[in-house]
C-alpha cells in the first residue's frame, strides 16, 4: 500500500509559521483536543518556559506523540479538522494551503508504518540518548528536592545487524 505522506518536521514548521497568537496562548487546549496525557504537557510548557524548547520544538513534540499515538489516522485532515473543531481557522487554512491533498503525517521518512502495530522485517531498533539535565529546585529551602528535566534527546545513528 503507497501513501503520500508528510513528516512532523514539514508540519511542525507550517505550525509554527502559521501560529496566531490564539494558538499560541492556548496550546494546552491544542494538546488536550488532540486527547494527549496531560502530564506531557507539563513537561513541554516547562521545557518551553526555561528556554530550552521553542514553538517549533514544542509542535514537533506534540504533533510526534499524536503520530505515536494515532498511527495511520495521523493525517493532515484530521489535524485541520481539530484545529477548525477548536475555532484554530486560520492555522487550519493555513495547512489546507500548504497541504492540498489528505496527507498521512509520520515521524520521519523511514518510519511510514505497514499497519497498527507491526514492523517490517529489516526495521532496527533506535536508541535514545539523553541529553544534558537542568537542575530545578522544588519545595522550601528545608525540604528542597532536586528534578532534572531533560532538555535534549538526539536519535542515535543506526548500524546495520551483521
Amino acid at each position: 500500500m503507497t501513501f503520500t505522506k508528510v513528516t512532523v518536521s514539514k508540519t511542525a514548521q507550517v505550525l509554527t509559521s502559521a501560529a496566531d497568537t490564539l494558538l499560541v496562548e492556548n496550546l494546552r487546549l491544542f494538546h488536550d483536543t488532540l486527547e494527549l496525557p496531560a502530564s506531557h504537557f507539563e513537561i513541554l510548557r516547562l521545557r518551553h518556559l526555561l528556554g530550552a524548547e521553542g514553538y517549533y520544538g514544542v509542535f514537533s513534540k506534540i504533533l510526534e506523540e499524536w503520530v505515536n499515538q494515532s498511527g495511520l489516522s495521523a493525517s493532515t485532515d484530521m489535524l485541520i479538522r481539530v484545529l477548525k473543531e477548536i475555532e484554530f481557522i486560520s492555522v487550519a487554512e493555513k495547512l489546507e494551503q500548504e497541504f492540498p491533498a489528505n496527507l498521512l503525517i509520520i515521524i520521519s521518512p523511514s518510519t511510514l508504518p505497514t499497519s497498527e502495530n507491526s514492523t517490517t522485517p529489516n526495521q532496527l531498533p533506535i536508541y535514545f540518548q539523553v541529553g544534558h539535565r537542568i537542575p530545578i529546585l522544588s519545595g522550601d529551602r528545608k525540604n528542597c528536592r532536586l528534578l532534572c528535566v531533560t532538555t535534549r534527546i538526539s536519535e542515535l545513528p543506526r548500524t546495520p545487524r551483521e
